[in-house]
């Protein structure tokens, strides 16, 4: 895993930390793409800017095996594990996210790395509303 805030990117781009992402990207998030699951959580509130996570990865599989490698221990993480056994991870592009009215950035953590980004709104935790969230959800490439 590449673990620094800045990455060579495969369009020979040079990310880092807080910067937009190309629209082209392609990313992932776990859990569905149900409005209850792109809601904030109380920690991601309290976020700089808020936002949700989501994975860069080139397949709904990558995205599951770099959530497996970055949370090995199924019975610590065991609603994690359970959720990606389930298959239940739903792909957009950056350029979707966009047109959805939200922004996505590069942001590595220490256990994903830079495959780790985060969905985010202009107008912070207040954008994440049920109405903003709905045309998101619409945005995504698969089932709710």
């Amino acid at each position: 895993m590449h673990d620094s805030n800045t990455m060579v990117d495969v369009f020979g781009l040079d990310l880092v930390d807080g910067m937009p992402l190309p629209d082209n990207t392609k990313l992932f998030r776990i859990g569905g793409s149900g409005v209850d699951n792109l809601k904030l959580k109380s920690g991601e509130i309290k976020l700089d800017p808020p936002g949700i996570s989501v994975i860069r990865a080139n397949s709904a599989e990558e995205a599951a095996k770099i959530m497996r490698d970055a949370f090995p221990d199924a019975k610590k993480f065991s609603k994690l594990h359970e959720i990606l056994n389930s298959g239940k991870i739903v792909e957009i592009d950056a350029k979707s996210i966009r047109n959805a009215g939200f922004d996505v950035i590069h942001n590595p953590t220490k256990g994903i790395g830079d495959a780790h980004a985060r969905l985010i709104h202009p107008d912070g935790a207040d954008g994440f509303s049920n109405s903003n969230l709905k045309k998101l959800s619409d945005n995504f490439k698969c089932p709710k």
